[in-house]
Parts: C-alpha cells; sequence; structure tokens
C-alpha cells in the first residue's frame, strides 16, 4: 500500500483519498498516473540520447572550426525523408570519433543556416563531406556506420577527389554565394510572413520585390558609372595624362607652322632649280644653234 502512495506523491498526483482503518485506499487519478509515466520515460530516453550524442552542430557562427583537422560533416533538412532515416547512423557514427581519433562528427541544418549550403554548393540531401586539414572530399559510399567507419579507420577518402580550389567555402566567391543564399531566405521569410500574417495576395508581394530590385539596380549602376568617371581615372593616373594635350596645343600649333614654312621654303627652292634647270637646257640649245649658223656663214664664204 505505502509504496503506491509514494509512487503517487513522487509524480506529484492528486492526493488520494485514503482509508487508513480499513487499510484501503482509492487513487482516482488514475489516467494522469499513467500519462505522466510515460512522459517521463520518453523524457528520459531523449534526455539520454541527446546527453550521449557526439554530434556537433555547425552554424553560419563556428563552421572554420571544421577548416583544421579532420572531421566528418552531414547536411540536412528536417523535411528530407533519407535525412530523417539517417539520422540513427549518424547519432552512432558520432560516438566513434574518439576511437577514430578524429577531431569530430558535425551536421548542418541547412534551413537554420542556408549561407553554408550556399558556401558549400549543396545541391542534394543528404550530403556528407569529409575535410582533412582544410580539404573538403564528397562521401560517395553507402549510407551506413560500418561504411562511414570504415571510410575513416581504412583511408578510404585519399581516393576520392579533393574539391576544387574555387570551391573551397574559405574563398571569396564562396562568400559572395553564401551572402546570396542568405538574402534568398531573407525574402523567402518576408514573402511567407505578407502571405500568412499579413493576408497580401501573393501577387503584389512579387510587384514590391520587383520594384526594390529595379531601384537597387538603377542605384547600383549610377554608384557604377560615378566610379568609372570619376574615381578610376585619378586612381589609374590617366586624369593626368588626359590632361597634357591641353597644355602642350601652342606647342603642338608652332610646330605645325614651322613645318608649313619649310614645305614653303622647300617649294621655292625647287622653283628655282628648275629656273635654273631650264635657263642652262636654253643655253645648251642655243649653242648648237649658233654653232650650225657658223658653219653655214663660212660655207657662204668659200
Amino acid at each position: 500500500m505505502y509504496p503506491r502512495i509514494l509512487l503517487c506523491l513522487i509524480l506529484n498526483c492528486n492526493k488520494p483519498s485514503i482509508n487508513l482503518t480499513s487499510a484501503n485506499f482509492e487513487i482516482h487519478p488514475i489516467m494522469n498516473l499513467t500519462r505522466l509515466l510515460i512522459t517521463s520515460l520518453l523524457s528520459i530516453i531523449v534526455l539520454s540520447s541527446v546527453v550521449t550524442s557526439n554530434v556537433i552542430q555547425i552554424n553560419d557562427e563556428n563552421w572554420k572550426q571544421i577548416l583544421k583537422g579532420e572531421w566528418m560533416v552531414k547536411f540536412f533538412a528536417p523535411w528530407c525523408p533519407a535525412c530523417r532515416s539517417m539520422v540513427d547512423t549518424w547519432i552512432d557514427f558520432g560516438k566513434w570519433t574518439d576511437d577514430l581519433n578524429i577531431d569530430g562528427v558535425g551536421e548542418v541544418d541547412v534551413t537554420q543556416s542556408p549561407g553554408l549550403s550556399g558556401r558549400f554548393l549543396i545541391t542534394s540531401l543528404p550530403t556528407i563531406l569529409h575535410v582533412k586539414d582544410g580539404e573538403f572530399r564528397q562521401y560517395t559510399k553507402k549510407r551506413e556506420k560500418d561504411s562511414l567507419i570504415d571510410y575513416v579507420e581504412k583511408l578510404e577518402w585519399k581516393q576520392e577527389v579533393v574539391l576544387p580550389s574555387w570551391k573551397h567555402p574559405d574563398s571569396i566567391q564562396m562568400g559572395v554565394v553564401a551572402s546570396f543564399f542568405k538574402v534568398s531566405m531573407e525574402l523567402r521569410n518576408i514573402h511567407s510572413l505578407m502571405t500568412e500574417q499579413y493576408e497580401l495576395p501573393s501577387w503584389s508581394v512579387y510587384v514590391m520585390f520587383a520594384t526594390v530590385t529595379i531601384l537597387v539596380g538603377a542605384l547600383l549602376g549610377l554608384m557604377l558609372v560615378f566610379c568609372i568617371d570619376c574615381v578610376l581615372p585619378y586612381m589609374t593616373g590617366s586624369a593626368i595624362k588626359q590632361s597634357d594635350p591641353v597644355l602642350s596645343e601652342e606647342p603642338i600649333q608652332a610646330k605645325n607652322d614651322s613645318d608649313l614654312d619649310d614645305d614653303v621654303v622647300s617649294g621655292e627652292t625647287e622653283e628655282s632649280d628648275n629656273e635654273v634647270s631650264d635657263s642652262s637646257s636654253e643655253k645648251k640649245t642655243d649653242a648648237p644653234t649658233l654653232r650650225k649658223r657658223g658653219k653655214k656663214s663660212t660655207a657662204a664664204k668659200i
């Protein structure tokens, strides 16, 4: 009798009605007791699984820790059926972290960290990556605990191709892609807020997005033109080079005048040379005529 009373008191049930004289008792909230017992057992199971799990949650704030050492990282989404079927396998694999002598087993929820899905160019779910000192390789074998253990223990990851440098998540271009993914997720949240909470039609939200996009594009275009016309010439020094011809207009004009004078002088010299040659040719033609006349006069005398 007393153990039942103690059990009821521990579970914070309503006070039972007990008749101490007849040693009979009656517990009224039997259904509440059963529900509390089941809830307590489930809570203990969930808490124990959370405590014993060695899987590290990776997000936008702590993702750079996987660039050092050896890691196995899984990208998943709660709505993905294949991801849900792999939850227990990944938790069991996380318990082998110390045995495999790796730095950690992590997972990324792409719905909570959309920037990482863009930074790592995740195109399918679930995606598993092996990281070794900043080198990334995609796991393509079976999604089973034994296959995952052999992949790390037997160094099977050395047979995989390393992702190219332009895809490295710590590069500038991947940071830009991550920013675009974050913006797209924010726009999606704004769309959901306007359509669900404020009950606006979808077409009006799209019109607002299009208007903002046009305005932002026009502003960026004006800034780009300003930089090209005003800032870039001074940075490259082309503005000084462009001002030099303006300062040297008079010397150039003087040079052109001197060239014209030279042309006139050369023309006059050519004309004088032509006149001299003509006079010499005339003298040459006069000499034979004089000789002929002399010969004729001598012949007449004879």
